[in-house]
């Protein structure tokens, strides 16, 4: 049962930050329990974001800038903000004595009144593809889960949704994010761990926030390794080790995509995505799912339904006849992985564009970058660093991604820098030619797909 609780039905709900992926999934789900909901945002009139809003305004979400005067014109009962925003926004100047609530913790209230079961998914990769896996499964076996997620999935889409919620039945799935510490506030059915890498916070730091976000739920399913954060729970299951309560082996590629022996090729899984993280989100789907109380024989089918998500190992087109594919990696191993995709389906030279997703998440995982580049670039790959993204709010604008370019390069890293995005078109020009695959990698900036897919050969 969550601490937290919205005000009565048909109140008025305000999400400063209506926007952000993860902030407009939760916005259409407390919308669809019948509440009058509203937002603003300081990307408004964006082209990239223009079919989000349009498609919420087709929901009854109403749409303002963020400058204060949304507030003052919906007169909510609650605002809703992420912690992006700062104290001086003008949502908070403009009714400073509306209460406010994190995003967090309007989820979790919002997930205990639907009295939906409930299976939130954490770790620092994969959660929004095994969110999106675990409910595109449950509707391929006839079920229809809620899905409150950070990325869009094209199954859901349609001319009043983007894709990032569905709406449904007897289970809600949605991802817990460990960035800003709110993935504790949390208490599901089912708490799902996938993994813990360099991205936002120290690993001392990252045990404590998961063991408790699994100690919150009546079932933890974990990877085997950070099996140790749930040892005293009375409900486990493990994934991902020979010792686990699931295993696979042989993991392999085909034309449709990743394969695998489940539990000592007790089964065999075909899926519809590509790399060996695939196959490790496969397990976990399998593993969340059969802890729900699903048989393998009803599970494993349906699998192969999940058609993907947005930005995603997502092909965007072909420049030069050479594939481009816009990814969300943002972090370490994100980024390995996709790269090591890449190296799993082209022979040839792989040409990665990074765009990092803010200054302080790039000076703390640029040690960590570095070393999983050693480890999955090969000779001829090329890894170019695009300025970092500056969202606003404050920031020391320190490292540029000059400076860790420039230590990469002494290092021996075949590296490169532009130093604007603009230059990427002209770059492509003369170097496409010589890779087999290029990959847009990074977050947050909810212009890149519209960047990305420009880039490409008859874009207009």
């Amino acid at each position: 049962m969550s601490q937290f609780s919205l005000p009565k039905k048909g109140s008025k709900i305000f999400f400063a930050g209506l926007g952000g992926i993860g902030m407009s999934a939760l916005a259409q789900f407390i919308n669809s329990l019948g509440y009058q909901v509203a937002g603003s945002d300081r990307d408004i009139s964006s082209p990239s974001q223009a079919d989000l809003f349009a498609k919420l305004a087709k929901q009854g979400i109403q749409h303002f800038v963020q400058d204060g005067s949304g507030v003052k014109a919906f007169a909510p009962d609650l605002i809703v903000f992420s912690s992006a925003l700062e104290d001086d926004n003008p949502d908070f100047l403009a009714a400073p004595q509306t209460s406010r609530m994190h995003r967090s913790q309007a989820m979790a209230a919002a997930v205990d009144q639907s009295g939906l079961k409930a299976i939130a998914v954490a770790g620092s990769c994969g959660k929004t593809s095994v969110t999106a896996w675990i409910a595109a499964t449950m509707r391929a076996m006839g079920k229809a889960p809620v899905m409150i997620n950070g990325g869009y999935s094209p199954d859901l889409e349609s001319v009043s949704y983007p894709g990032n919620f569905g709406e449904g039945a007897d289970y809600v799935i949605f991802e817990a994010d460990e960035s800003d510490g709110s993935l504790v506030n949390f208490t599901p059915e089912i708490s799902l761990l996938l993994n813990m890498g360099d991205d936002h916070h120290s690993k001392d730091k990252l045990e404590v926030m998961f063991k408790t976000f699994l100690e919150n739920a009546s079932h933890a399913v974990v990877n085997y390794d950070l099996a140790y954060l749930a040892e005293d729970h009375a409900s486990k299951n493990t994934f991902l080790s020979n010792q686990a309560d699931f295993s696979l082996s042989k993991v392999e590629h085909n034309q449709q995509g990743v394969t695998f022996c489940l539990n000592e090729e007790q089964s065999f899984v075909q899926t519809s995505q590509w790399g060996v993280h695939s196959a490790d989100n496969a397990l976990a789907v399998i593993a969340s799912l059969a802890t729900c109380g699903f048989s393998l024989e009803e599970i494993i089918p349906a699998m192969a339904a999940f058609c993907g998500v947005r930005r995603r190992f997502e092909l965007k087109g072909r420049i030069q006849n050479v594939p481009l594919y816009d990814d969300y990696a943002h972090n370490p191993q994100k980024i390995a992985a996709c790269i090591a995709a890449a190296q799993e389906i082209y022979t040839g030279p792989v040409l990665v564009f990074f765009q990092p997703h803010g200054y302080g998440p790039l000076g703390f995982m640029a040690e960590a970058l570095q070393r999983e580049l050693e480890g999955v670039l090969n000779s001829q790959d090329k890894f170019v660093f695009l300025p970092v993204f500056y969202a606003g709010g404050t920031t020391s604008f320190k490292p540029t991604s000059k400076e860790v370019c420039e230590s990469y390069a002494k290092a021996g890293l075949r590296v490169d820098e532009l130093e604007h995005r603009d230059m990427c078109q002209n770059y492509l020009e003369e170097e496409a030619k010589h890779y087999s695959c290029i990959l847009i990698v990074g977050a947050r900036d909810p212009s890149i797909p519209l960047w990305s897919l420009s880039l490409t050969d008859g874009a207009s």
